[in-house]
């Protein structure tokens, strides 16, 4: 149920335009979009035998370049990935910010989705 709702999502946002990981990539090359469990609370009761909550955080990660162009690039990949995970509840988006991956910093924000999953 929980891996069946996370490769499923994967291949929804492979349509996103850049690529997507489910777990840590062995060479990261943004643009790009991580898909993991959720930082904090992953899965809750569903308030019915069998039926869980999973919560999961998409990574939106941008290029390297200026911020006027990498904050419109950023914006552009967030409303892609919120197309995509329609069917998903919207916690939120986290302010983007700068992240630092193999000494090169780029700009990136998190957007918390949950959903709905039956055992």
């Amino acid at each position: 149920m929980i891996t069946e709702a996370r490769e499923t999502l994967a291949a929804e946002l492979a349509d996103v335009g850049v690529p997507v990981w489910t777990e840590w990539p062995d060479k990261f090359v943004p643009p790009c979009v991580l898909l993991v469990p959720a930082t904090g609370t992953y899965i809750t009761s569903g308030g019915y035998g069998g039926q869980y909550v999973l919560a999961l955080d998409v990574i939106a990660v941008t290029g390297r370049g200026s911020y006027d162009v990498v904050l419109p690039s950023l914006e552009s990949l967030v409303e892609r990935v919120l197309t995509y995970t329609a069917d998903w509840s919207l916690s939120g988006v986290d302010s983007p910010s700068l992240v630092t991956v193999g000494g090169t910093e780029y700009l990136a924000t998190v957007i918390h989705i949950s959903k709905h999953v039956q055992e």
